[in-house]
């Protein structure tokens, strides 16, 4: 659920859905791991409709599992991770029962769901998970966790590319990330809708100044943010 907005995900869903209702009716399908009365109100303010659905791995030790099931499987640890019949059941229901002119979907890692509509189909990617794999199998030291890391790139390339031919349209958060997804996809059109900062909300204090210091505000369990930190 993308409220409160703590994160990298949660802050570009809540954001996106929160202009979007300026101009449309927006409803929300979304995973929760702690419900919260105050989160389902505040998103209510702009959502027209509001289906939520437990997050199906909220333990490290259910993670755990999803990396088991991932190594007998065909289809990638992310697939297990964010799959649930429950979710693909209220999604259907909520296709089945209302008249939606978009589908807009946030995160690859949440396409592999059907969808029953006619409406355009748009993926969200903020990041092209398949690029992260990639990182993380070259730069791992450990043989059986690169051996891993490997196996889980090659089957989400796959899950990611073929999603990529099954939506009608693509968002991404940089040119960079754009001319990817055009030579990878050329047939699917996209736009860039980058990350930001609300510079007339967070407004910095010019007269406070600290020399030779950096304030850095990433969640430190993103492995691109402690990178980041650390090189």
């Amino acid at each position: 659920m993308p409220f409160p907005p703590t994160g990298g995900a949660p802050m570009r869903n809540y954001q996106f859905a929160r202009h979007l209702a300026r101009r449309h009716q927006v409803s929300l399908i979304t995973y929760q791991r702690h419900p919260s009365p105050d989160s389902r109100l505040a998103l209510a303010r702009f959502c027209e409709s509001i289906w939520s659905v437990d997050t199906p791995f909220p333990t490290s030790r259910q993670k755990r599992w999803a990396q088991l099931r991932s190594l007998g499987s065909r289809s990638s640890y992310l697939h297990w991770l964010f799959w649930s019949p429950l979710m693909q059941t209220t999604i259907d229901k909520a296709l089945g029962d209302h008249c939606f002119d978009l589908i807009q979907v946030e995160g690859s890692v949440m396409a592999s769901f059907t969808f029953p509509t006619d409406a355009p189909l748009i993926l969200d990617e903020h990041n092209i998970e398949y690029e992260l794999l990639d990182r993380t199998y070259r730069t791992e030291r450990s043989p059986l966790r690169k051996a891993y890391n490997w196996a889980e790139y090659l089957k989400f390339r796959r899950e990611e590319l073929e999603a990529w031919a099954r939506f009608d349209g693509c968002v991404l958060t940089s040119e960079r990330e754009a001319a990817t997804l055009r030579r990878m996809a050329p047939q699917l059109p996209s736009a860039v809708v980058e990350n930001g900062v609300d510079l007339d909300y967070f407004s910095p204090d010019t007269g406070l100044t600290d020399p030779m210091s950096i304030v850095f505000t990433g969640r430190m369990n993103y492995r691109p943010n402690a990178d980041a930190v650390k090189y």
